[in-house]
């Protein structure tokens, strides 16, 4: 079975007051090992990044304006995520963001926009851990997936991958 695991980072919390993706992930493990096959793009939101957001993912304006814009790589991300589960960690949060994205390029696809089609681990580990903190970096501690050296949280690549991770490391399964 094929699984996606995806993250997004942002301009912001909120698509419905324009808020747009700066910077989105897919990870792919395949009957349980990831396989190494990563979507990833950085896109041009077409409007400033707020410095108090650019100093959570480290993305900066300057570094998006050679970039494309969704619409430029919507049909390369639904090829890449088919018609196989799609994972997220607070689902409504980057569903939502997909929603916008792709009402914008006039497309769809409900893998990656319709949170009732995702599989979204945040209610899986609230159910586990009651009254803990469920965000991903207090779970990939408390399951023992650490993360490289190397690399920062909320990063939509690394974020993906540590999900996937955590994935395996809980014995979560669809």
């Amino acid at each position: 079975m094929r699984l996606v695991f995806v993250d997004t980072e942002t301009t912001g919390l909120s698509p419905r007051l324009g808020d747009r993706i700066v910077e989105l992930a897919c990870v792919e493990m395949g009957d349980g090992q990831l396989t190494g096959n990563e979507f990833y793009r950085v896109i041009n939101p077409q409007q400033p990044i707020p410095p108090a957001v650019s100093d959570i993912h480290g993305i900066h304006d300057a570094m998006l304006q050679d970039k494309p814009v969704f619409a430029a790589i919507a049909t390369e991300l639904i090829d890449f995520v088919g018609f196989d589960s799609v994972v997220m960690h607070c689902a409504p949060f980057d569903t939502s963001f997909f929603g916008a994205e792709f009402a914008r390029a006039e497309m769809s696809c409900p893998a990656l926009a319709d949170r009732e089609q995702v599989i979204d681990t945040l209610p899986r580990f609230r159910a586990r851990h009651p009254e803990e903190r469920c965000v991903l970096q207090a779970l990939c501690e408390r399951y023992g997936v650490e993360l490289p050296t190397d690399e920062r949280w909320h990063g939509a690549l690394i974020d993906a991958r540590m999900l996937a991770r955590l994935w395996q490391a809980a014995g979560l399964s669809v």
